[in-house]
């Protein structure tokens, strides 16, 4: 997975996004798509599962007119906010 920053995003605001619908694309390299769901936390989820598999997850992005892109580290903290309530 690529290291960059998100598009302006905080940790917090994207926890808040969680379960807004809205389109966000789960990207593999050179723009290929695993896989689209219609939340963040479904997306992350599907992030998650083709991590697991083997795949190069890149990106989790939201497409237009609220674009928003979320990189490996971002991904990660957010999953790990994600365990963290599952487990409580």
């Amino acid at each position: 997975m690529e290291n960059r920053k998100s598009t302006g995003r905080t940790d917090e605001q994207l926890r808040e996004m969680l379960d807004e619908t809205g389109t966000w694309v789960v990207h593999g390299p050179g723009n290929q798509v695993f896989g689209v769901a219609g939340s963040l936390r479904r997306a992350l989820d599907r992030a998650d599962t083709y991590a697991r598999s083997g795949a190069v997850v890149v990106a989790v992005a939201r497409v237009p007119p609220a674009r928003i892109f979320i990189f490996h580290d971002q991904i990660l903290r957010l999953g790990k906010i994600l365990q963290e309530r599952e487990t409580a």
